[in-house]
């Protein structure tokens, strides 16, 4: 394990702690030690609207990204409105967050909440799922962060 994983605590902050990597994105995929393990106490959200192929096949393009950046929008805001920098990846028609415990209730009220929205307002329905850190371990899998800057 990383000395510096044991500097930084397995707590709310974890992302915001990591430090901001300023080399070519390739030389960090090739250093192992500047990878850092996801707090055990965190969560994974994910967020995908169902048939989004189909619906961007059938000219809904805009539609789509615009509930996939909703769900984006609302999970960050909560998030910065508790001081609380998260992790995510957009994916066009959803995104990812990696969120400590003390957001998870509060995020997925929200997007669940924007789910019934969506539905009723754009007939697309936005899927949220979630699962514990904790159990991507037990699984036997790593989940591991770095940050990459490519400016000031």
């Amino acid at each position: 394990m990383h000395l510096l994983n044991d500097l930084i605590a397995p707590n709310e902050y974890f992302y915001a702690r990591l430090p901001i990597n300023q080399i070519p994105l390739g030389e960090i995929l090739l250093k192992d030690e500047l990878f850092f393990t996801v707090p055990e106490n965190w969560h994974v959200i994910v967020t995908d609207i169902k048939g989004s192929t189909e619906a961007v096949a059938a000219g809904l393009h805009q539609q789509i990204n615009l509930v996939a950046t909703g769900s984006t929008v609302a999970s960050l805001n909560i998030a910065f409105n508790k001081g609380i920098a998260i992790p995510f990846f957009f994916g066009g028609d959803g995104a990812t967050f990696l969120v400590p415990a003390s957001l998870k209730e509060e995020l997925l009220k929200s997007l669940q909440l924007y789910k019934h929205n969506t539905m009723i307002n754009t007939h697309l329905e936005l899927r949220v799922g979630e699962v514990f850190v904790q159990q991507i371990y037990a699984a036997g899998f790593k989940l591991r962060l770095s940050k990459f800057g490519s400016s000031d």
